[in-house]
């Protein structure tokens, strides 16, 4: 028996009613088997591989995307359908837990994924949309190098002495002097 992952009866799923899929339309009082849950987590991926209770030996997986391969039934907590694989067959599977507490757990698996794809895909859609808004700003006139913070505030006139084309020394010295009796900040006062 494989100790510690969470029991599930599998079943037979019919199609989907208007787009939904319901347990009340399973045969819940007659599962195929039961068999048990276990969750491959990935950087990339999500699992839930349905394995045999007795041998340990894996049944089918449901890959998981953020958005298909595992929902939720409408009308229970419990109840779960997957599109299961094992080598090139799919197939359509039900699960319903048989402990509800566990069934929570593995929808708060499902949602913290679901999370943390799409704020992955947010993260690389504003990187590529950066870049491309990079790209297409940049232009072969402009200076390679910008300000990285603009003057203080009142010192445009201290400052204007440095971006004069005039190369003599006396016109680029700054008075150690505030223009108006108070320094920028504002914490010197005479």
């Amino acid at each position: 028996m494989v100790p510690n992952l969470p029991q599930v009866d599998v079943f037979a799923v019919p199609e989907p009613r208007y787009g939904r899929y319901l347990s009340k339309d399973w045969s819940l009082r007659w599962p195929l088997f039961r068999a048990r849950l276990a969750i491959e987590d990935g950087p990339d991926f999500l699992k839930a591989q349905i394995v045999d209770s007795e041998s340990g030996e894996l049944i089918a997986e449901a890959p998981y995307n953020g958005q298909g391969g595992i929902r939720l039934c409408s009308d229970s907590s419990r109840h779960y359908v997957v599109i299961a694989r094992k080598g090139e067959v799919n197939a359509v599977l039900g699960i319903g837990f048989v402990d509800h507490n566990q069934s929570f757990d593995f929808s708060l698996v499902l949602q913290s994924f679901a999370r943390r794809k799409a704020a992955e895909q947010r993260m690389d859609s504003s990187w590529s949309s950066r870049l491309v808004a990079s790209r297409a700003s940049s232009d072969t006139t402009s200076s390679p190098l910008a300000p990285a913070l603009a003057p203080p505030p009142g010192s445009s006139n201290r400052w204007s002495k440095f971006d004069s084309d005039s190369s003599s020394e006396d016109e680029a010295v700054v008075e150690n002097k505030p223009d108006d009796g108070e320094d920028d900040f504002g914490d010197f006062q005479s």
